[in-house]
């Protein structure tokens, strides 16, 4: 017994850190566990017992008995807080020594049972700052193992969250459709692939009196852009919307693509079809484009910028400059559009307004938008219907994405993560050992200390994801992949009549297309994300990763245009120069 402690005044904290562990009666066992720790000091008087249940405990401020608790001591209801160890009081190194510290000020002492440790004790903020250490280092690693547990949940399309989903409700583990609910949904998606904009619609499901997920009728034009761009409702589970950046201020921020998202297919009855959900994407996209009201996607740099058409988005000039859509032609009363190099554009501007001729020359002419669909319904309506050429493309395609994630995931860049994160952990033992034998201070440990923690989990988590990449890898390959690819080019083959190819199936298949004068490289690859462009483009670095191999080369005579050409039934008028097309991969 220590002297000191007769007639102490005592406050109790416990906290288990999931509703898991609450169901599972730990926090029964814990208060069991404190009542026989204080039948052992009868010189204590037990003022009360604070608990969180299911409550991290990396943010000391997400604790509101906690924080009740620092509240009670400042007014001195107790003279001193017994908990279990230090890794229940606080896995934050900085919280833990910064509410001891304001605890011993105010005169409350706290007392680690199991680690022995007492604040007002000489060697007590030293032995508590390496415990607090280890402590968030453990809640470090756990923060590893449960992204890479959730990441394999996610893979398998399990639902996270308890939140609502209009158009479903929950029963049990799972989402079923509700029929009211879904009935609205649908009405939203007809209603804008119908030609109305957010602000209608809205409109309109105040006047039917529909009411939301929440049960209320007041819509928003924000609650129906949030339901048209909800892939679950055609099936498919889109995880990682938003994300935590650090493990200890578990402060969500939206992904606009600092992380990987994960998309799966559901187990879920879907309420539209992909390929509704699809023209939608493609009409809001079209609308930010078009100078619509609708709102543009906003990032901490600014608006993101989206390429105009599909086309502006794949190609470019063989001069290294994109390309402007612009209005080529007219005829019969009908808008042709077509496309112009930045560069030819701007020595045009330039030979008009000042003659000069020193301007940088580009000899590529204009190219008409309809050529453009000629070209990609050749390639794919005519050149993929033969299945050998598919099955060329889905092998070539699919080992080019291996080299590629090769070519990103550098071995000497796995083995420099390992040496670096072994660097860091020689010098946290180096500090540690600095500390005990007094070399620096408790403070000077604990800033150094939560900037090597930080670097080494940057590291780590880098390191997890290259070697995810490289097991990938090894399955890319197989001729289950293959078969996926070839059927996919056989359905998008048999389904073209006569109409253009889909914008959804160049982005899917299309890479880049370099345009030179009457010759254009169509550079193919397996697009994941068919809206990649819609966002960011390849980066050159990715496109010049790799050679390609040339595998087709085709020229377009002038009757291979028109069998093409729409919507008019009659030949084009203008001076016809024949196209080349060279096939990539």
């Amino acid at each position: 017994m220590n002297p000191s402690d007769t007639g102490k005044l005592v406050a109790v904290y416990a906290r288990v850190s999931t509703e898991h562990e609450a169901q599972l009666q730990a926090l029964d066992y814990q208060v069991e566990w404190y009542k026989k720790v204080l039948q052992q000091h009868p010189e204590w008087k037990l003022v009360e017992i604070y608990v969180d249940q299911g409550i991290t405990g990396t943010a000391a401020k997400k604790r509101p008995q906690f924080m009740k608790m620092i509240e009670d001591a400042k007014r001195r209801r107790f003279d001193m807080i017994i908990t279990r160890e230090v890794s229940r009081f606080a896995r934050n190194t900085v919280d833990t020594l910064q509410y001891t510290r304001m605890l011993k000020e105010k005169g409350v002492e706290v007392y680690f049972i199991n680690d022995n440790i007492r604040t007002f004790e000489g060697d007590g903020e030293l032995r508590l700052t390496i415990m607090a250490t280890l402590a968030q280092e453990e809640s470090r690693k756990m923060s590893i193992r449960v992204k890479a547990g959730q990441k394999t949940a996610m893979e398998k399309g399990v639902l996270f969250g308890n939140g609502n989903i209009l158009g479903y409700e929950r029963v049990g583990r799972d989402l079923v459709i509700n029929p009211e609910q879904a009935e609205t949904v649908r009405m939203i998606f007809d209603m804008y692939l119908a030609g109305m904009t957010y602000q209608e619609i809205a409109s309109e499901m105040e006047r039917l009196h529909r009411l939301t997920a929440t049960g209320k009728e007041n819509w928003h034009t924000g609650t129906i852009k949030q339901t048209l761009s909800n892939s679950f409702y055609c099936g498919i589970i889109t995880y990682r919307k938003e994300y935590v950046p650090d493990y200890l201020k578990q402060v969500k921020i939206v992904n606009f693509g600092d992380v990987p998202k994960i998309t799966v297919q559901g187990t879920h009855m879907p309420i539209v079809t992909a390929e509704e959900y699809e023209t939608v994407q493609k009409i809001r996209a079209s609308r930010r484009i078009d100078g619509d009201a609708e709102t543009e996607c906003k990032h901490s740099m600014g608006t993101v910028k989206r390429p105009v058409t599909v086309w502006t988005a794949l190609l470019q000039c063989e001069c290294g400059g994109k390309m402007y859509h612009r209005k080529w032609a007219k005829y019969q009363d009908i808008t042709v559009w077509g496309y112009e190099c930045v560069s030819h554009s701007a020595e045009r501007k330039s030979k008009a307004d000042k003659d000069d001729s020193s301007a940088r020359k580009c000899e590529n002419r204009f190219i008409a938008e309809r050529m453009l669909y000629t070209m990609a319904n050749v390639i794919f309506a005519s050149y993929f219907q033969y299945p050998e050429n598919r099955e060329e493309f889905a092998s070539l395609a699919l080992e080019k994405e291996v080299k590629l994630k090769q070519f990103f995931v550098d071995p000497d860049k796995i083995k420099e993560l390992e040496k670096s994160i072994s660097d860091l952990e020689g010098e946290y033992g180096q500090l540690v050992r600095d500390l005990q034998e007094n070399r620096i201070t408790p403070g000077a440990f604990t800033t150094r200390n939560s900037e090597l923690q930080g670097k080494k989990s940057i590291y780590e988590t880098d390191l997890m994801e290259l070697k995810e990449k490289l097991v990938e890898d090894n399955t890319a390959t197989n001729p289950a992949e293959m078969e996926k690819v070839c059927k996919e080019l056989k359905t998008l083959y048999e389904r073209f009549e006569g109409t253009d190819v889909d914008n959804h199936s160049l982005f899917r298949f299309v890479e880049r297309i370099v345009a030179h004068d009457g010759t254009y490289d169509w550079y193919l690859c397996l697009n994941n994300n068919p809206y990649l462009y819609y966002r960011n483009q390849y980066s050159d670095k990715r496109f010049r990763a790799l050679s390609r191999k040339l595998i087709h080369t085709e020229t377009i005579t002038r009757p291979d245009v028109f069998q093409f050409f729409h919507p008019t039934n009659q030949e084009p008028n203008y001076r016809w120069k024949d196209l080349t097309i060279n096939i990539w991969v």
